[in-house]
C-alpha cells in the first residue's frame, strides 16, 4: 500500500531528527513556514506532527512553539512501525478499545496517587474545556485539544509513567477531527459535566467512582 501523505511527511520530519538537522532542544519552523516549504495543507502537517508529540519527540507550549524532546532510541523504534499505519481506518478502532480498557484504570489509580496540585490542574483543565468548548467558531480540533488536555492531566495524576506515556500515545494517534463533523452541543455538556465529576471524584480519592465515570465518559463520547 503506498503511503499516504501525512505518512510521507512524517517520515520526513522524523528523518530531520534522525539527522539531527533538528537538534534536541531546538524550536522547530512555525506551522505556516512549514506548510510553505513542505508544500502540504495544514491539517496533514498537523497529523505529521501529532505522530511525532506522541513519540515524545516534540514538545509543544503556548508562546514557546514546538520543540525537540530527548527519548530513548529503542523505543521509537518500536513505536514508529505504529505510527505510519496512522491511516488504517482499524487502528483507530483500536485506540479507541484500548483506551476504554486502560483509562478507567488509569483514573483508578490517579484517586489514589493524586495531590493537591494535580487536582487544581485537572479543574483548570475541565474549566478551561467548559469556557472555550462552546465558544463562537470554535473548531472541532480545539474542543480535541481542549478535552486531551484534560486526559492527560489525569493520566499525570496517577503518578505512573506507563500510564501517562501510553495515555499520550493514544490520545496524539487519534484522529483529528473534521471541520464538518463537531460535537452537538449536547454531547459538549455531557463531557464538561463528566469532567467535573471525575474531579470530584478524584477529590474524594473515591477510585471506585472515578474508574466507573470515566469509563461512561469514553463511551458517551464514542
Amino acid at each position: 500500500m503506498e503511503p499516504t501523505t501525512s505518512e510521507r511527511i512524517f517520515e520526513q520530519l522524523l528523518e530531520r531528527i534522525r539527522s539531527q538537522e533538528w537538534k534536541i532542544g531546538e524550536t522547530i519552523p512555525s506551522e505556516r513556514i512549514l506548510v510553505q516549504e513542505l508544500g502540504v495543507s495544514r491539517i496533514v502537517l498537523r497529523e505529521a506532527l501529532s505522530q511525532l508529540r506522541a513519540l515524545g519527540l516534540l514538545e509543544t507550549s503556548h508562546g514557546r512553539g514546538s520543540q525537540i524532546q530527548a527519548i530513548d532510541p529503542s523505543l521509537v523504534g518500536q513505536l514508529v512501525p505504529l505510527m505510519v499505519r496512522t491511516s488504517d481506518s482499524s487502528l483507530f478502532s483500536e485506540v479507541a478499545q484500548v483506551r476504554l480498557t486502560l483509562e478507567p484504570t488509569i483514573a483508578e489509580v490517579a484517586a489514589l496517587h493524586r495531590t493537591e496540585e494535580d487536582l487544581e490542574k485537572l479543574h483548570q483543565a475541565a474549566l478551561q474545556f467548559q469556557e472555550e468548548s462552546f465558544l463562537e467558531h470554535q473548531t472541532p480540533e480545539k474542543i480535541r485539544t481542549l478535552d486531551h488536555r484534560f486526559h492527560r492531566c489525569l493520566a499525570e495524576s496517577a503518578h505512573h509513567q506507563l500510564f501517562g506515556l501510553f495515555s499520550r500515545i493514544l490520545l496524539d494517534l487519534e484522529p483529528i477531527p473534521e471541520e464538518n463533523s463537531p460535537r452537538s452541543p449536547k454531547q459538549l455538556r455531557r463531557a464538561c459535566e463528566d469532567h467535573f465529576a471525575i474531579v470530584n471524584a478524584l477529590e474524594s480519592k473515591n477510585a471506585p467512582l472515578a474508574k466507573s465515570l470515566l469509563l461512561t465518559h469514553l463511551l458517551q463520547q464514542q
